[in-house]
């Protein structure tokens, strides 16, 4: 997709604040660096180093910091793919080193690099159970990698797995109350399954987003990802809006009038909003459908491009051609598929 995702847009929106990244990374390191590092001195430097064909699945903030009389940069990769990458340590020690010959080619002649300290927030259901170090990766006998030990590279992200941290945990960090709301939407929107009964659980966080200086906007992109990513009735969502007040209700109202607008969720928000909000039964079955498909298209290719890079004209042609029994089919081929002729053999 060409507009950035849902995803990507709470993702940003919570954590270009430098308080509320600042709340998460000291939630998530290390206690001495968090103890060296001169919190007030944290900004978010310009920049993306992910793949351009992972930027889908995968979303970057690099931030600078002083830690005594020394410079460091810490980078977070936010991971939204549907299936974990096993070889994410690699992932991002090309990042790292990409970000070291960014320096470079600002700072001519410097004869060391600043340190970098990389750290992954994931919130795929089930929790990370792959490498979090480069040298874990690499194929080698016990006694062979214990000689070896010295001579592998050992680089190593800190993970703040959302998907397995306890509501409690994420609601005690020292974050503001749109960066709370942010990291519980993106740890349960899409696998809650009560997520009305969440966000309920949750109205003082709601009120709090509201009256902050940007809660307007802050609510309107976290709705904007409830309504495309949960499967929530959208007339109970309207009826949380509306009592928090006529601004919150205005936002929601705005937010699926923009969705439809866009055609991002046609079928989905038709069927959701134009089925269950008025009632049109019309748009329900077709736009439930519809919704579908595309959810299913965008996970098969987001897979496809994941293990075999970006696909072909006639590939994509083929992917939209297909009905949806065929997309689950395909779907669950690619993750033991070696090439994409298994896929749709």
């Amino acid at each position: 997709m060409s507009q950035e995702s849902p995803h990507d847009a709470v993702f940003k929106h919570v954590f270009s604040n430098p308080e509320d990244a600042a709340g998460e990374l000291q939630a998530v390191l290390p206690p001495a660096l968090v103890r060296a590092i001169d919190w007030s001195t944290l900004r978010v430097e310009p920049g993306s180093f992910v793949d351009p064909e992972l930027r889908k699945v995968h979303t970057d903030l690099l931030f600078s910091a002083r830690a005594g009389e020394q410079a460091a940069l810490l980078y977070v990769l936010f991971e939204h793919q549907s299936s974990r990458d096993p070889l994410m340590a690699y992932r991002m020690l090309r990042y790292v080193v990409r970000i070291w010959e960014s320096y470079l080619r600002a700072h001519g002649g410097a004869p060391s690099l600043p340190a970098v300290i990389p750290v992954v927030l994931q919130h795929e259901p089930g929790g990370w159970r792959h490498a979090t170090e480069v040298s874990e990766l690499i194929d080698l006998p016990g006694d062979l990698r214990a000689a070896l030990q010295e001579y592998l590279p050992r680089l190593r992200f800190a993970l703040d797995d959302l998907a397995i941290a306890p509501e409690e945990v994420l609601r005690g960090r020292a974050l503001s109350a749109v960066g709370t709301l942010g990291l519980l939407l993106l740890r349960s929107a899409r696998s809650s399954p009560d997520l009305l009964g969440d966000l309920g659980r949750w109205e003082d966080l709601l009120r709090r987003v509201l009256g902050a200086p940007t809660g307007l906007e802050a609510l309107t992109t976290f709705l904007r990802y409830i309504l495309a990513v949960a499967e929530v009735p959208a007339a109970e969502l309207r009826d949380l809006t509306h009592r928090l007040g006529p601004a919150a209700e205005e936002a929601f109202m705005t937010t699926a009038q923009q969705l439809r607008l866009e055609g991002r969720a046609e079928g989905k928000l038709e069927g959701k909003l134009e089925g269950k909000l008025e009632g049109k039964l019309e748009g329900r079955a077709e736009g439930k459908l519809e919704g579908k498909l595309e959810g299913k298209l965008e996970v098969l290719l987001d897979q496809l491009e994941v293990r075999f890079g970006p696909v072909s004209a006639a590939v994509m042609a083929r992917l939209r051609a297909a009905s949806l029994d065929e997309l689950r089919i395909w779907t669950r081929r690619v993750v033991a598929a070696r090439s994409l002729d298994e896929v749709f053999a």
